[in-house]
């Protein structure tokens, strides 16, 4: 399995800043999150959570996810396709950070993951963005046909596609997700390398500016279709 998830230079500060976009829609008292990598969200997350599952397929990061101990984390080594769980209505919040760019099957993992959760379970969903900023600048001097071409730096990590906001909501409505907000987060004008050379003053401008379409992350706030109530930042149990 390829190394999925890189935590050096301007991707860590990406990996910080993206935790810091999503919590204010975090809510409730359990919290499902697929994906949990080395640990770095879910150590935040139990600052919030009273009961977090975190699901880890990669066995390497799953060693280091094991590492983190406390009887209100309970740690599975499963892709969520093989995940079983009768009571999946217990989760209040469910996030998926940077993973469905890195599905194969991705209408089966979002059919799946449509029947998880209550009907007021808030699901927060990110994933690179194809419209970004450095990826125009990139089509526009020649480096690449489209935006939606996979550079080499998305194929070293497993990256299987990138997304524009209008194809990630189409997908997320098309298996019964209710979107409430959707943007996009990060001024990204140039590559992670290139961004790490910047001044410490001007990134942190980049990585706190949010704006409708042409940031680096998408970040997607959805519940279930049916009930649907605004979330509220800041709104925790």
């Amino acid at each position: 399995m390829k190394n999925q998830h890189n935590t050096n230079g301007f991707n860590l500060n990406l990996d910080t800043q993206r935790f810091e976009t999503i919590k204010s829609y975090l809510n409730g008292k359990i919290c499902l999150e697929v994906g949990s990598a080395e640990g770095h969200y879910t150590k935040e997350l139990l600052k919030m959570f009273r009961f977090v599952v975190a699901i880890e397929p990669n066995k390497q990061y799953f060693k280091q996810l094991s590492k983190i101990k406390g009887f209100r984390l309970y740690k599975e080594n499963v892709t969520f396709e093989d995940y079983n769980i009768t009571a999946t209505h217990m989760f209040d919040s469910i996030v998926v950070l940077n993973v469905l760019e890195h599905i194969e099957d991705v209408d089966a993992f979002l059919s799946k993951m449509s029947h998880f959760g209550h009907s007021d379970t808030t699901f927060i969903f990110s994933v690179p963005n194809s419209e970004s900023y450095h990826r125009i600048m990139a089509k526009e001097v020649g480096l690449i046909k489209h935006t939606s071409v996979l550079g080499a730096s998305d194929k070293q990590v497993g990256h299987k596609r990138v997304y524009s906001k209008g194809m990630l909501l189409k997908c997320l409505e098309s298996h019964d997700f209710k979107v409430l907000i959707a943007f996009t987060s990060v001024y990204k004008p140039f590559d992670n390398k290139k961004m790490n050379k910047l001044p410490i003053d001007i990134k942190k401008y980049c990585l706190s500016k949010e704006m409708p379409d042409n940031g680096a992350e998408i970040f997607v706030i959805c519940k279930k279709c049916g009930k649907n109530p605004h979330p509220k930042k800041g709104d925790r149990k």
